[in-house]
């Protein structure tokens, strides 16, 4: 079994002997050996594994090791779950991938609770099938196999949210959140940034209230991240029958793959497939037939509070906040056309219909000629959008299967995927987000540098770590994908990049910053700070918002 994830270290001992590649005259060529031979470059080959969507598609693109990832998923079962989650560049890829799959015996297994019927007809055609005419309403099983496609009737549940309007700003935001924990229960606050969830969870500190207050969002060091995420399953899962009485702010890594369970739900303006992803961590454990939670009288039913919302205005404000660089303005403002009409959602009724009006062409109901002038020219731009994703998807993925062979270009530069200088080019090569790099924040203090404040874990930087000294470094690592952090910290230079990281297999992408008084300028218009309860701020100048 192998964990296939950029934070995934195993046994120490299994790990530090794949990592002896033996003597190599040229000592790069050295590092390289080792580096094939971690986790990330060979876990595809393993009998067994479970990984990010990322290092599938990976093989069906122009990278180092492609053949290796694609060759060692011949003839497997593939599940990729969440499939309805990604923008159209990854979709396309991932299209790619279904060819590729078919053409080498495998099975593939697609997961998804709000697949947009546009999606999934792709998908179905990308592995050969055809949908038939009789096809099923949701939920459903679609089957594709050489004796032709079947789609099958499931059953479900029906689930029910009162749908609410909440505050935009952050100061009555928090006040609501506040109100809603009196008495008990546990309240889920999803928002669309992180820096929106840090100033949000600092205004509910300075609220009086009995509720513990906990955030979860990307930009913390990879072990506090886990223990965040480990204390939300224990406290907010389906094992803990116990009362709760906390307030979870979170951006969207909690908006799938986190089994948590919330008795009333506030929400940023998403969406709407991933709006109803995130009501599916609201009453998520009331089912008769496994578990029942106990709850509080106040949250009987279940509530979805949906931040901007605004019903009675004559459009959504989706930029004060910088929602329209996180999404596709268009499909918020259809999603936004969809909701202000309604008084509750009703699952799995309401799905389908939902993701028509917004994803499909179909005519949006009781809009205004302003809302129309305003969606207009954003509609313009997500299909141009739409057709520039695809075809860059197209230019970077391997041919289809058929005509591979006559697109072969000889010399065609495989490049490294986990080079931040080979994605400063091509982006991040499985998404169009923007590209990220791995950044280990050190505190220096009279020129002497330790992964904590205190001083009490001391890193030597003029030595090659071992591999449990490059473990624990990267445990206090974080992700960043700030453009300006990214973009002068791509070039590895003597401040950024140690020079015994170049010889280390798990390092040698990575970079660091070194925080004095818990802060590190980039430029001097921008900085980061590392605050314990925060994670990374970033502080920008004045009028310099750079992206959210």
């Amino acid at each position: 079994m192998q964990l296939i994830h950029g934070a995934a270290l195993l046994d120490e001992r299994f790990q530090a002997m794949k990592l002896d590649v033996g003597e190599l005259r040229n000592p790069e060529q050295r590092v390289i050996a080792r580096e094939w031979f971690t986790h990330k470059k060979q876990a595809l080959l393993s009998p067994h594994g479970v990984g990010t969507v990322d290092q599938g598609l990976l093989s069906v693109l122009n990278v180092s090791h492609q053949f290796v990832r694609l060759w060692g998923l011949a003839n497997r079962t593939v599940i990729i779950d969440e499939v309805h989650a990604y923008e159209l560049y990854t979709s396309t890829l991932i299209e790619r991938f279904l060819m590729w799959l078919r053409a080498l015996g495998s099975s593939v297994i697609l997961l998804s609770a709000t697949l947009p019927p546009q999606v999934r007809t792709r998908l179905v055609t990308a592995y050969g099938g055809t949908l038939p005419a009789d096809d099923k309403p949701y939920p459903r099983i679609t089957r594709v196999s050489s004796q032709g496609t079947r789609v099958e009737a499931l059953k479900a549940r029906k689930l029910s949210y009162e749908l609410h309007e909440a505050p935009l700003e952050i100061e009555p935001l928090a006040k609501l959140l506040r109100e809603l924990s009196e008495g008990g229960g546990a309240v889920g606050c999803i928002v669309n940034t992180v820096d929106r969830a840090q100033k949000l969870y600092s205004a509910l500190q300075e609220l009086p209230g009995e509720a513990e207050v906990r955030l979860f969002h990307a930009r913390y060091p990879a072990k506090q991240r886990k223990d965040i995420e480990t204390w939300a399953v224990d406290a907010l899962g389906k094992k803990t029958p116990e009362p709760r009485n906390v307030i979870l702010i979170a951006t969207q890594v909690a908006e799938q793959s986190l089994d948590v369970d919330f008795d009333v739900l506030v929400s940023d303006l998403a969406p709407i497939d991933l709006l109803i992803q995130r009501a599916g961590r609201l009453h998520r454990h009331d089912d008769p037939m496994t578990f029942q939670r106990p709850r509080p009288t106040k949250h009987d039913r279940a509530r979805l509070y949906v931040s901007g919302l605004a019903k009675a205005a004559a459009l959504p404000d989706i930029t004060s906040y910088f929602w329209h660089m996180v999404y596709a303005p268009a499909v918020l403002l259809r999603s936004w056309a969809v909701l202000r009409g309604r008084e509750r959602l009703t699952l799995p009724d309401d799905l389908e219909p939902l993701l028509e009006l917004v994803y499909g062409n179909a005519t949006l109901p009781d809009v205004s000629e302003e809302f129309l002038r305003a969606l207009q020219p954003t509609m313009a731009k997500l299909e141009e959008e739409k057709a520039e994703h695809e075809r860059l998807a197209r230019e970077r993925a391997l041919a289809e299967p058929a005509g591979f062979l006559d697109a072969l270009i000889e010399d065609v530069p495989y490049r490294d995927d986990d080079d931040p200088e080979t994605n400063r080019y091509l982006r991040a090569a499985t998404r169009l987000g923007e590209p990220s790099i791995t950044v280990v924040l050190l505190h220096e203090k009279d020129g002497k540098f330790s992964l904590t404040a205190d001083g009490q874990t001391p890193v030597d930087l003029e030595t090659k770590p071992s591999f449990e000294e490059a473990k624990l470094l990267l445990m206090h690592a974080v992700s960043l994908s700030n453009k300006t952090v990214f973009h002068a910290l791509a070039t590895p230079t003597p401040e950024h990049f140690p020079n015994a990281w170049r010889e280390s297999a798990l390092l040698r992408h990575a970079r660091v910053l070194k925080l004095k008084d818990g802060r590190c300028s980039i430029n001097d218009r921008f900085a980061i700070r590392l605050d314990e309860g925060l994670g990374v701020i970033y502080e920008r100048a004045e009028g310099n918002q750079g992206d959210a």
